[in-house]
């Protein structure tokens, strides 16, 4: 690889997480482009490698270890014409194979336009799709139905201080089921972590009392949008959203990745 690729220095971190605040100001999933190295599993893990001169890169690859056994690629600039992205990809592989790391998948957002098909000595087989979806709070208030006796609604800064807020939706005092929120920006984006329902009280509403009960709070807040990701593996939940109106911003497509020898 040589001169080709080498590991993002400290200036260019700093553009890219420039970067990252404009994205997340904009609302879209291509504010997570992996930048936080600190919070991996890894010590060399958080790896940027890019092909270019200087601060202006033609070509960008972050690589990602969210757990032990798996890493994730993010194709975060790409500068069409300069073929330079087949060997980030073997650079990056490599890198993955070094920490015996073999679940690798590409996280390709379509927006970004490169071709897969184009990176030849490189297999992408597709696996499943993220979805960032949206919802303005007051319209999902609407959904909202008289709360059924018993039941209501707790809530508490989280204990690890990260800025979230957990919701718990008590029946009888009888936790039923949780979620976070996070409020981000200018007060007025909220996004929603780690909603479950314990398996007894599923398939009986509890999600969505929880959820449009949370909207009731917020509902009056002009411009108050809530977020979520949500797996296409998770088709229960996938589901929910859409009968409750939510409707899908973004969408990444995850391949397993794998170079051809």
């Amino acid at each position: 690889m040589g001169k080709m690729a080498k590991r993002l220095g400290k200036r260019e971190q700093k553009r890219l997480e420039k970067m990252t605040e404009e994205a997340k100001r904009r609302g879209g999933v291509s504010a997570s482009l992996f930048l936080e190295s600190e919070m991996n599993v890894f010590e060399d893990a958080g790896c940027f490698f890019f092909s270019g001169k200087r601060r202006r890169p033609d070509g960008l690859l972050t690589v990602f270890f969210p757990d032990e056994g798996h890493a994730e690629l993010t194709v975060a600039e790409y500068v069409p014409g300069k073929g330079n992205l087949k060997e980030l990809f073997c650079r990056a592989l490599r890198e993955c194979k070094r920490v015996d790391v073999d679940n690798v998948h590409t996280v390709r957002n379509p927006a970004c336009g490169f071709c897969l098909d184009a990176l030849e000595g490189i297999r992408f087989t597709y696996s499943w799709s993220e979805y960032m979806l949206s919802s303005e709070m007051a319209n999902l208030a609407r959904e909202a139905k008289q709360p059924e006796e018993g039941i209501k609604i707790e809530k508490e800064p989280a204990p690890e201080n990260d800025g979230t807020i957990c919701y718990r939706l008590l029946q009888n005092d009888r936790e039923t089921a949780e979620c976070r929120i996070l409020s981000a920006g200018d007060g007025t984006q909220h996004y929603l972590f780690g909603l479950k329902t314990k398996e007894e009280y599923r398939r009986k509403g509890m999600a969505t009392a929880l959820l449009t009960g949370i909207a009731k709070e917020y509902e009056k807040q002009e411009g108050a949008v809530l977020r979520l990701q949500v797996s296409s593996q998770n088709t229960a939940a996938y589901n929910l959203y859409q009968r409750l109106g939510f409707s899908v911003e973004e969408e990444r497509e995850y391949y397993k990745t794998e170079e051809i020898v």
